[in-house]
């Protein structure tokens, strides 16, 4: 039983990634949305990811979207924010059971797609601005989330960590952006930012599944590159996996918090599948940097001691 991988180019910043293993028995696509990470315009990115998985046109309520992925077998769709060194990244995830568990030999995955895409390119918006009362409700998720950073002391000792190693740098902000940012935003400036996101930043797309799905080979999305402006080479440090670097918070479609324990790739794998597309153009800075980036892999792979010696 063996597991195949293959990485296509879509375009200079679009990569199409799929990895196959027939022991699998779900479908799992992630669309990752890569930028500088911005004081200015983490909170209005943030936002934008979670009001873009909560509704569609087809769908124009959370509550519509989930009833339709209840009767998709329980499919999932939701949304992380997550902070890999200088760059912030959204996330848009779903799954699904493989068609072939399926009672009536539905294409469930084909279903899916389709809400996914219509979230993407149909979202729930109406002149120029999304919905007033799914806004309100994601907004005051994100801010319960940027509140939760204070109360849960752990994470906020990593927070305050961050911003004394990195002051003045952009690994110093949150990925959720700041609470005042988060309180001036409206629905129109939300969408505003998933337009600049789909105009600018790097994205990279994943399948994970027990076979293709050649609904999938046909509808993966281009670039228009004559009509909007390519995206910019990532500068700064950056992570390696989809979700957040250790102890980050990553923020679901609903506004839960999970912390992912484990990268999808070690720190140190120069062989690992894709990573180098999301590093080849990033620099790490010589000097300064070295001896808090060594800190942090200690912390990561757990080998920081207490101070009586026992291991962490």
């Amino acid at each position: 039983m063996t597991t195949s991988y293959q990485r296509i180019p879509l375009s200079d910043n679009i990569a199409f990634s799929e990895i196959l293993d027939s022991k699998l028995k779900t479908n799992h696509l992630r669309i990752q949305f890569l930028q500088p990470l911005s004081e200015q315009t983490a909170a209005a990115c943030a936002l934008a990811g979670s009001l873009v998985v909560s509704s569609s046109k087809a769908y124009p309520s959370n509550a519509a979207m989930n009833r339709k992925l209840h009767l998709l077998y329980g499919a999932d769709l939701s949304c992380t924010i997550a902070k890999q060194g200088d760059v912030q990244s959204i996330t848009l995830r779903s799954s699904a059971i493989a068609d072939r568990y399926a009672l009536d030999g539905e294409s469930v995955f084909a279903e899916l797609l389709e809400i996914v895409l219509g979230c993407i390119f149909q979202p729930n918006v109406t002149d120029g601005a999304f919905d007033d009362t799914e806004f309100r409700i994601q907004q005051m998720n994100l801010l319960d989330s940027i509140d939760a950073e204070i109360n849960e002391k752990r994470q906020y000792a990593i927070s305050q960590t961050y911003k004394t190693a990195f002051a003045g740098e952009p690994a110093a902000f949150s990925c959720y952006g700041s609470r005042s940012a988060a309180e001036a935003l409206t629905p129109a400036a939300a969408y505003a930012a998933f337009q600049e996101l789909l105009r600018t930043a790097q994205i990279e797309i994943y399948f994970v599944g027990p076979a293709a799905v050649p609904q999938l080979a046909d509808r993966k999305p281009q670039r228009d590159t004559g009509a909007v402006p390519q995206p910019q080479p990532l500068q700064g440090r950056t992570g390696c996996g989809t979700g957040g670097t250790s102890g980050e918070p990553v923020q679901n479609g609903h506004g839960l918090e999970n912390h992912l324990s484990r990268p999808l790739c070690a720190e140190d794998d120069g062989n690992a599948p894709g990573r180098h597309t999301q590093l080849q153009a990033v620099r790490q800075r010589p000097g300064k940097d070295e001896p808090v980036l060594l800190l942090r892999r200690k912390l990561q792979r757990g080998k920081v001691l207490h101070a009586g010696g026992q291991r962490h």
